[in-house]
């Protein structure tokens, strides 16, 4: 084996290095962006349940000043 091939080996081993580096940087981005995205999914999900939760509390909210002047009607 001459130098040129063995120059040629070595820089064609530290490109498949360099790029099964890449890939698994990559890997590991792809991975965060995953949990970052179902974090997301769950802060949205969060974010509607709480806005299920204003409304239906706007709604007994209503429902109990509706009642509570029932109640003054039927006790007056």
């Amino acid at each position: 084996m001459d130098a040129v091939v063995i120059t040629t080996a070595i820089t064609n081993a530290l490109f498949i290095k360099n790029s099964l580096q890449l890939l698994l940087e990559h890997k590991i981005e792809n991975d965060k962006r995953n949990d970052i995205n179902s974090a997301l999914r769950k802060v949205d999900a969060i974010h509607a349940t709480l806005f299920d939760t204003r409304n239906e509390l706007s709604r007994l909210q209503v429902e109990n000043q509706q009642l509570r002047q029932e109640l003054k009607t039927l006790t007056a």
